[in-house]
């Protein structure tokens, strides 16, 4: 029999043995996880460079120069990529539709874009009595312009659209039609967008306006929506001829997200943006075209219609189409192989803008100045006809920056440039950038042969930006800003061998939106001496410079910068926007002034909740009709 201390020093050891197999186990488990990580890494992540593919196989393929030209930039680019982003990262996207896990979305001019989520909004409700008009009793109704359009005849898309008999609002993805009444006025019927299986909206950016038919006959609605991470640009039309049965008439989809869009004499053309799969399949078109139609056959655009540019910078195609604005029928489309960032639309011509940099290289820096290519196409003809491209120097601040008068487009650009220093020592090397100051310039250029016909260039006080512009016949009115403090200028356009100009001088604030308001006055909307302080100003030309002629300020409110949002009467001499005030007297409204010619005056104020930008109001007949999240209306005097 063992002992006591043979018995412990055996279950010592049957102990360590245990101990040290559990060890070795462990061991061989924490190796393999190791060597499966290891693997993994490098079956996902390491990176290799897949843009090197023989294309010629594609040669009697009609699209073979796009496809050349796409695999070359993406062979130029010299990125790598890992299996990873080939398995997971067309499914990596952003509320843009943007791809970040591959080429699509970073390289593009290197520049983010990022589209906001609206608020969301409550039920709506009536006011006034609750009898509905009775059926059949509708009549013809005539087409009400309120949207407050850059160029005649060119209308713009809004929240707001009216008749002489109804008023039609989008809340959310809902329209609403509702009559004209005064106190007595009511909602008549809603429609809320139903895309088809698999497709859902998506409440952002651009994603939610509407045209009404000059028959009244006919609303169009633009959305956004996505299927399996794909956007789209959704379109709608309904027949409201009877406001009490709102009818679908058709609708179709577009790739990519809607930039802009315009309705012309009947036609409505949709401006989109798409991104080319970082990976195409070149036997599979629909991962490198563009396409529109219906959902269950879409079309990808011909190649006869594709604009390659001659130095092509992105894979990513701006997309202009031509749509009946009824059936929606595609009359006509073309695709530009760049990046577009602002749209402005002429009684003759679309432009579309893309911004670059320019380098140059000298001993031992780089000199970088922003650039902005412009793109003509014609579209009063029978289609769509690209007129050429040229540049200027600068980047353009929206579409009221741009004006075509008399075959000369006249552009406002904020012009920059900047250094970028490189210094060796040894085998370091020590980068540095110098950045120059800002300014504004002014360019007309001949569209018959693309040339500068006469410039202005760094007008305003160093360090200034374009912060608004507003081209009235042969005016122009331009605000540059440094920070909080705007000098408007007035140009004189009449003779473009010899353009003048005066300035109101240095004053507090900077205008974000100026509007030609009433006759020999200026509107500008925007900051006060504060980012919290909303100022609207008036101003007129003086003899020998513009001046302030009286102002409206609201401190502590929050308000939007969007220039559908702003209701303009210049009829009536009234604006009206939504204003969020916080602090003491906190509340959300909407606030409608009148200008005698003399001062700016508050005279109806509205509670309205909702999101400033979606906010929208219109004067008939002595009432105010406001809608947001809900709906009211005010008598106003």
């Amino acid at each position: 029999m063992k002992t006591y201390s043979e018995q412990a020093r055996d279950i010592r050891a049957k102990l360590t043995t245990k101990i040290a197999r559990k060890r070795r186990n462990i061991l061989a488990a924490t190796s393999m996880c190791c060597c499966l990580v290891l693997i993994l890494g490098l079956v996902l992540f390491v990176p290799y460079n897949h843009n090197y593919i023989n294309v010629t196989k594609y040669a009697f393929n009609e699209y073979y120069p796009l496809i050349k030209t796409l695999n070359k930039m993406k062979n130029d680019s010299a990125v790598k990529y890992s299996n990873f982003d080939r398995w997971f990262g067309n499914k990596l996207i952003d509320l843009d539709g943007m791809n970040w896990a591959g080429s699509s979305g970073t390289q593009f001019d290197g520049t983010i874009y990022q589209d906001k989520f609206s608020d969301s909004f409550q039920i709506f409700e009536s006011t006034g009595s609750s009898q509905s008009a009775p059926l059949g009793s509708y009549g013809s109704s005539s087409y009400e312009e309120i949207t407050d359009n850059q160029v005649q005849g060119v209308t713009e898309a809004d929240r707001i659209k009216r008749s002489d008999k109804y008023i039609y609002y989008l809340r959310n993805d809902t329209l609403f039609i509702y009559s004209i009444d005064g106190e007595h006025s009511q909602a008549l019927n809603s429609y809320t967008l139903a895309p088809d299986d698999g497709f859902q909206i998506t409440p952002y950016g651009n994603s939610l306006e509407m045209y009404l038919s000059e028959d009244c006959t006919t609303v169009t609605i633009i959305a956004a929506c996505s299927k399996e991470w794909k956007t789209y640009t959704y379109i709608v039309s309904l027949d409201v001829s009877e406001p009490m049965v709102i009818r679908l008439n058709s609708q179709m989809y577009i790739t990519g997200n809607c930039l802009s869009s315009r309705l012309i004499d009947g036609n409505l053309y949709i401006f989109s943006r798409w991104y080319c799969d970082p990976f195409p399949d070149y036997s599979d078109s629909s991962t490198f075209l563009p396409q529109y139609g219906t959902a269950d056959q879409m079309e990808c655009i011909p190649m006869d219609n594709i604009i390659i540019p001659e130095n092509p910078t992105s894979t990513l195609y701006t997309v202009v189409s031509k749509l009946d604005q009824k059936t929606l029928a595609a009359e006509d489309t073309a695709a530009l192989l760049s990046y577009a960032s602002t749209v402005y639309v002429s009684d003759r011509n679309i432009f579309l803008t893309r911004v670059f940099s320019n380098k140059q290289n000298a001993w031992n820096h780089t000199l970088y100045q922003d650039r902005t290519e412009i793109c003509q196409i014609g579209y009063t003809g029978d289609g769509l006809e690209y007129k050429g491209s040229f540049c200027v120097d600068g980047t353009v601040n929206n579409q009221y920056s741009m004006d075509e008068y008399d075959g000369i487009l006249r552009i406002i650009t904020t012009t920059e440039s900047y250094t970028r220093n490189e210094q060796k020592y040894g085998s370091n090397t020590l980068i540095t950038t110098d950045n120059s100051t800002t300014n504004a310039s002014l360019f007309c250029i001949d569209l018959s042969d693309h040339s500068v016909r006469a410039s202005v260039e760094n007008f305003a006080p160093e360090g200034e930006s374009a912060r608004s512009a507003r081209f009235d016949g042969e005016c122009a009115y331009v605000c540059t800003s440094v920070v909080l403090m705007d000098p408007v200028f007035f140009f004189d356009l009449s003779d473009l061998d010899h353009i003048t100009y005066k300035d109101t001088g240095t004053i507090d604030g900077y205008s974000m939106s100026l509007i030609d308001f009433a006759d020999g006055f200026l509107m500008g909307i925007g900051y006060g001496e504060s980012f919290n302080t909303l100022k609207i100003e008036i101003y007129r030309e003086g003899d020998n410079s513009v001046e302030s002629h009286c102002k409206y300020e609201k401190n502590n409110v929050l308000f939007s910068s969007e220039y559908k949002s702003y209701y303009i009467d210049r009829e009536n001499q009234m604006i009206g926007l939504g204003l969020t005030m916080y602090g003491t007297g906190a509340a959300s409204v909407y606030t409608l002034l009148h200008f005698d010619g003399y001062a700016l005056t508050e005279l109806i104020q509205v509670p309205m909740e909702g999101n400033n930008t979606n906010k929208r109001a219109v004067y008939i007949d002595g009432y105010l009709y406001v809608f947001g999240d809900t709906f009211t209306v005010e008598k106003v005097g």
